[in-house]
């Protein structure tokens, strides 16, 4: 059945001497494929066949996956119609020799970037850029030195040098180059209306309908600005400060300046205007401006109920996550109790201690890790040396390093000590014995409870 398929089609290559030499190869190594099927639809037994054979009828889906020039060969047999179809894949270089526009293999690759030296430098002239760049926008899409016309290229290049996109940002958009440049000219000449607004090259990518409802959202954002010529200058206006200075921090990593909407950012610093925040602490502080502008309005009203609000807790209150934030109140709010009205921790301690501003310093140069403790913890260690073991306020101001330690672990060597009779030398040795030298000398609290229990 094959060999008679075979003899079919070699006649009807031959019939058409123009394309003999493209046809028989292919149906030489492809036969055997293309008749499998129907082959084994008449049955394993040839010769159980009725009538004569009909040649099937290759899909199209097939045929389009051929590769060769565009042309089609149509043949009829017994109604039958064979339909080859090709579609255009390649690009005709030195000597007809037939490759694919766009190149996979590394090696060919290297060798169009080392054919197109020329064509690429005359790129990076006009782009005043280096010539690696140019090169790895070639890597990417080759067609642009073995498709693509030398001067259509260099045009579109310059229409898009002209509306002031830079030649970093051209050579990472090489798709551009894919359309053509009366496409590229009437999105720029759309995008002109709102050329005040930062916009990027990636625009003239989308599609018709995305970029059609992104000039709108843009035409809003420019109305936004108001008379200010460039977002640059919006933002300056919003800060209270000089272009200069907006420009300086950009460079130092506010990247989102420019980057946010001119309408979010207006009203992220008007919630912050309103809890009395000042544009010098929104400037200082402007990594603060990427929160959500619902979220930082009903975090700073809790934080004012509570009578926690702190300048220095803007970046938490406004950045944190969820749970962090929630965490972060129920703290504050212990540490603004612990205070009991007073200012800062300083005022308690001093207060708690009966201590003069001199003594607190000794103490604090005693023992800096006193410092970075919250009131909170503080306030429950002094209750439990001073109002539960008893132990003197100086006693404390001498042993700063007594408030290291967690209420439960003064709770449960205080319950073995209290019956030893020691004074409060003693006394506060054994609290700041190492844990195995404690158990060692006086043993734990169980030990403790049943040698009192035998008395």
């Amino acid at each position: 059945m094959a060999c008679k398929g075979y003899g079919i089609l070699n006649k009807m290559a031959s019939d058409l001497s123009g394309f003999r030499t493209l046809l028989v190869p292919y149906f030489t190594r492809r036969t055997t494929n293309l008749f499998s099927a129907r082959s084994n639809a008449c049955g394993e037994d040839a010769s159980s066949s009725r009538g004569k054979h009909s040649p099937p009828v290759a899909s199209q889906s097939h045929l389009r996956s051929l590769r060769g020039p565009t042309e089609a060969l149509v043949s009829k047999r017994d109604g039958v119609q064979l339909k080859f179809l090709q579609t255009t894949a390649y690009s005709t270089t030195t000597k007809g020799k037939r490759l694919p526009l766009k190149y996979q293999n590394e090696e060919d690759i290297d060798q169009i970037l080392a054919d197109g030296m020329d064509v690429m430098q005359e790129f990076a002239d006009l782009l005043q850029c280096p010539l690696e760049h140019i090169q790895q926008m070639v890597r990417r899409d080759t067609r642009l030195v073995t498709h693509f016309s030398k001067q259509e290229v260099l045009a579109k290049m310059k229409l898009l040098l002209d509306h002031g996109f830079d030649a970093d940002e051209i050579t990472k958009r090489y798709q551009l180059f894919s359309r053509s440049i009366d496409f590229l000219r009437s999105r720029l000449r759309k995008l002109g209306a709102v050329k005040r607004y930062r916009y990027h090259l990636s625009l003239l990518l989308l599609s018709n309908a995305e970029f059609e409802h992104r000039l709108e959202t843009y035409r809003k954002e420019v109305a936004v600005m108001g008379d200010h010529p460039s977002q640059i200058s919006f933002v300056a206006y919003l800060l209270g400060s000089s272009e200069t200075e907006v420009t300086s921090l950009v460079s130092r990593g506010c990247h989102h300046l420019l980057s946010m909407r001119p309408s979010r950012l207006l009203e992220v610093v008007n919630v912050l205007s309103n809890f009395s925040v000042s544009t010098d602490e929104i400037r200082n502080k402007c990594h603060m401006l990427k929160c959500v502008p619902d979220v930082a309005r009903t975090r700073l009203q809790l934080v004012h109920d509570n009578g926690v609000y702190d300048p220095e807790k803007l970046e938490s209150i406004l950045l944190s996550s969820d749970s962090q934030f929630m965490s972060s109140v129920t703290r504050w709010c212990r540490d603004a109790e612990a205070l009991g009205g007073l200012s800062s921790k300083r005022e308690m301690l001093m207060k708690r201690l009966q201590c003069s501003e001199g003594d607190l310093e000794d103490m604090l140069l005693r023992a800096p890790a006193l410092k970075p403790l919250s009131p909170s913890k503080l306030a429950d260690s002094l209750h439990v040396l001073l109002d539960i073991i008893g132990l003197s306020p100086t006693s404390i101001v001498q042993n700063p390093t007594l408030l290291f330690f967690s209420t439960a672990r003064l709770l449960s060597r205080w319950e073995i000590l209290q019956h030893k009779g020691l004074t409060d030398f003693e006394l506060i040795r054994a609290l700041i014995l190492p844990e195995t030298k404690f158990v060692s000398k006086f043993g734990t609290a169980d030990v403790e409870k049943e040698r009192t229990s035998q008395l």
